[in-house]
């Protein structure tokens, strides 16, 4: 009996074999190259460790990545952050590097917010085999400014002739670089800039840029105080300029124009606390007084002839002016050799304790200093004058009392003390009352001096 066997060609099982190994590690590579490109998210975090999105000026910031995969392996390696000086990631960066992945999380070092903002742009660098570079998103950080402030300069000096026209300008500070809103601007009479308001225009403002302000022509002598006040805007706070800080005189076109030179003369305006005519420590500055500067002297002394007229300003005339500052300062610039006279202007509720200066004389372009004025505030003149009637009443009993004792037929030595020490007592006060009418005489001649008792001598 023939036995016959089959045998089937090995060809065809090896092939499929193979085919079903190709495709499998097709789809193996396939599944791995689908996670090849992790994830990587984003966020800027404030001193508080807060995610943020905006942030004050000089404020500090820094940024934070988390690479991640779903389905491989937690990724390795090294991210690198670059930091923009603007919204948009754009331009050149400061790039801090090759910052290690430590549990797929990394952090950069602080900057300061500037104005112009920042923005952060992170790269991982990949891993070897496993996972490709990729980039995150662009992060804006927007800038805001709490603290904004807004200073202003007149378009030409503190002092101009009735009829002639000014500008303001303003700048802002501590802004963001894209400030926007708008500026008013105003003119005051008063050194409070409450009354008198005249509007000067409110300008655009666009990229902190504030445009200048409507000119104005001032025909009426006397003198204005600008102001500016800011709107700010979503990220930047309002702010309003000091209204002491620009002051501006208008003098009657009459008046004769300052001469040029490099001499100064500069004093102080101050609240006269005790009353005593002299500048001491603590006593405080007065603002917003005007001070004037008047010309060569030509006359003095009394005109009996042509009635009770004081002739000591005949031919003087102011030719600059001045407004104490928030210190109650004040100077007088560019003067030629010569002498000058300076006087206060007086305000109601106040007397001058300080003696007015004499004539002053620039020579050789010199600097004078010191020119100062006290004043005292008026509600103190009554228990002034009591308290020289008081002094005066006291006096005369210690004089009256030391007569009696020199009369007393006694020569007890204790009776000729107490005679001297009442008579003592009585020059004290005498002393006193003596002070207090100096006090009362220089108010009274500063009065005279500025016109307030007699008609100037024309």
């Amino acid at each position: 009996m023939h036995t016959r066997t089959l045998t089937l060609s090995k060809a065809p099982l090896i092939l499929f074999i193979i085919g079903a190994a190709a495709v499998a590690f097709s789809l193996a590579v396939m599944l791995v190259r689908a996670d090849t490109v992790p994830t990587v998210e984003t966020a800027i975090l404030n001193s508080s460790h807060s995610t943020t999105t905006t942030a004050a000026i000089g404020t500090v910031v820094h940024d934070y990545v988390s690479v991640a995969s779903t389905t491989g392996p937690l990724p390795e390696g090294t991210v690198n952050f670059n930091l923009y000086a603007n919204t948009q990631c754009s331009g050149s960066p400061v790039v801090q590097s090759a910052v290690p992945l430590i549990n797929g999380i990394a952090t950069s070092s602080t900057t300061t917010v500037p104005a112009t903002g920042l923005s952060y742009l992170v790269h991982y660098n990949g891993q070897q085999d496993v996972y490709t570079a990729v980039d995150g998103a662009c992060e804006p950080l927007i800038p805001t400014a709490p603290n904004t402030s807004i200073t202003t300069a007149l378009s030409t000096t503190t002092s101009i002739w009735a009829g002639e026209s000014v500008h303001d300008t303003a700048v802002l500070h501590n802004t963001t670089a894209a400030a926007t809103g708008t500026v008013a601007y105003s003119v005051y009479t008063n050194n409070t800039c409450t009354t008198g308001a005249v509007s000067a225009g409110s300008k655009v403002v666009a990229s902190a840029i504030v445009p200048n302000s409507d000119t104005l022509q001032f025909n009426t002598p006397g003198t204005y105080w600008w102001q500016a006040v800011y709107s700010g805007d979503e990220f930047n706070a309002a702010a309003t300029s000091t209204c002491l800080s620009e002051a501006l005189v208008v003098l009657a076109t009459s008046t004769p124009p300052a001469p040029a030179g490099t001499g100064s003369i500069s004093g102080k305006k101050y609240n006269d606390l005790n009353h005593n005519g002299i500048k001491d420590a603590g006593e405080p500055g007065l603002t917003g007084w005007t001070i004037n500067l008047y010309g060569t002297v030509k006359e003095h002394g009394w005109n009996w002839w042509r009635g009770f007229k004081w002739g000591f300003w005949k031919n003087k005339e102011v030719v600059e002016t001045a407004v104490t500052d928030i210190n109650g300062d004040y100077s007088f610039s560019n003067l030629t050799d010569g002498t000058y006279t300076v006087r206060e202007v007086p305000q109601k509720g106040w007397r001058q304790t300080s003696t007015p200066p004499p004539p002053i004389t620039i020579k050789n372009s010199s600097s004078i200093a010191n020119v100062d004025f006290g004043n005292a505030s008026t509600t103190s003149i009554g228990s002034d004058r009591k308290d020289i009637r008081e002094a005066r009443g006291q006096r005369d009993q210690g004089r009256d009392r030391g007569r009696d004792v020199d009369n007393d037929d006694d020569d007890n030595d204790t009776d000729d003390d107490d005679a001297d020490g009442n008579d003592r007592h009585g020059r004290g006060l005498g002393t006193q009352i003596n002070t207090k009418v100096r006090e009362m005489s220089s108010t009274i001649l500063n009065d005279m001096f500025s016109g307030k008792f007699f008609k100037r001598d024309d």
